[in-house]
């Protein structure tokens, strides 16, 4: 999350355009950057797990068994200005590549309306969720930042036993079973859709100093943002 956010400011400050895909190294919970730490403490099936705070916005994310994308854009670029088309740009280069692997998924098309919004993501309704078989597989958020615009998104694999209900393409799906290989023709599609954006980044040391200096101040701690 410290990486991500060093991504937007490089985009707000020198105009960087990149995408990065990754998994993470254990089952995990991400908040977004409005939850109270209290829901996530209530949750006791997840309140044992590892837990960071994101820097964009939405419901919880259980990162495991999944891919986690992140994209960043500077300001001027014409996807900023519209935070509904980047969302459908990007949600239809992953559509292309989940359609090659021969899963049948779509957008959602119309908001599911809930009297509150659950705690995890992947139990809420936006109208740019990617489904399948009426599950949510895709869902994103973002956060902007002096014009810039960091762009969060998870692709659910397989559903993982710390919340059952919340299947993934392969369990969804009689295609050839998707790994997380998937992750660099993801990557690559989701560049080439936006054009002009760098998928492979090298990181000079000044990032992982940053990054590491992030990490202590803020995302080693849940009781930050605004809640």
């Amino acid at each position: 999350m410290a990486a991500d956010e060093c991504l937007l400011e490089a985009a707000s400050t020198d105009g960087l355009r990149a995408v990065r895909v990754y998994q993470w190294d254990e089952a995990t919970v991400s908040l977004g950057y409005f939850q109270n730490e209290a829901e996530f403490r209530a949750e006791n099936r997840l309140a044992d797990l590892p837990a960071v705070r994101r820097l964009s916005g939405g419901g919880a994310i259980l990162h495991h068994l999944e891919l986690t994308y992140s994209l960043v854009l500077p300001q001027g670029d014409p996807l900023v200005a519209d935070p509904t088309q980047l969302y459908g740009i990007v949600h239809e280069a992953i559509l292309g590549v989940l359609r090659s692997a021969g899963v049948a998924a779509a957008m959602r098309g119309e908001a599911r309306k809930l009297a509150s919004e659950p705690f995890l993501c992947f139990t809420r309704g936006d109208r740019h969720d990617i489904v399948c078989e009426g599950y949510k597989v895709v869902g994103s958020a973002q956060r902007r930042r002096r014009g810039a615009v960091l762009q969060h998104g998870s692709l659910l694999l397989d559903a993982s036993p710390h919340a059952a209900e919340l299947p993934g393409v392969n369990d969804l799906s009689n295609a050839e079973r998707v790994t997380s290989e998937i992750g660099q023709t993801l990557g690559q599609s989701i560049a080439r859709q936006l054009g002009n954006v760098d998928l492979t980044f090298d990181w000079p040391a000044c990032f992982t100093e940053r990054a590491s200096e992030l990490e202590t101040q803020r995302y080693a701690r849940l009781d930050w943002g605004r809640r």
